[in-house]
């Protein structure tokens, strides 16, 4: 709101507008995961959302600090989520059926405990500027990569 001078009345107009992409891509998710695969939606989610993650640090650290240099990235990046996410929720509860809700539970308490994490180390380093945050997102993708480089199966193999 300070830093893009965007009026708080529109504030919550443009970040609605964010959330679109990742409706969107749910509704795509369940019309595609049977016919792809959960594996090969997760390579494509997860390469958008580092290409959305690298795009939006990138644009920061360059100082280009406008709504758009925000608002597009973060848009891409919900996208890959709304791909990622029922995949991924699927994956961690399905070896458990009969603990389907406890799987849930704690995949949820791990999302919602990084996110207070990474929301504290950007409180304390914010600047003024989107910098930080851009940064944080950029890097948390980086490291969601990895995780799914080391985790997701691959093709042929167990699913």
């Amino acid at each position: 709101i300070e830093s893009l001078q965007v009026p708080v009345a529109w504030f919550g107009v443009w970040f609605g507008i964010t959330v679109i992409p990742y409706v969107v891509a749910n509704l795509v998710t369940a019309r595609l995961v049977m016919r792809v695969g959960p594996p090969r939606l997760l390579r494509v989610g997860m390469s958008l959302a580092l290409v959305a993650g690298l795009l939006l640090a990138g644009l920061a650290l360059a100082r280009v600090h406008t709504l758009a240099a925000i608002l597009l990235p973060v848009a891409m990046f919900l996208f890959a989520t709304g791909l990622n996410l029922p995949c991924l929720m699927a994956g961690a509860i399905g070896p458990f059926p009969r603990l389907a809700g406890t799987a849930s539970a704690l995949m949820g308490f791990m999302q919602m405990a990084s996110g207070a994490l990474v929301g504290l180390a950007v409180g304390r380093l914010h600047d003024g500027t989107p910098v930080a945050t851009a940064i944080a997102i950029g890097l948390m993708i980086v490291v969601m990569a990895l995780v799914y480089v080391v985790v997701v199966p691959r093709d042929g193999a167990r699913a």
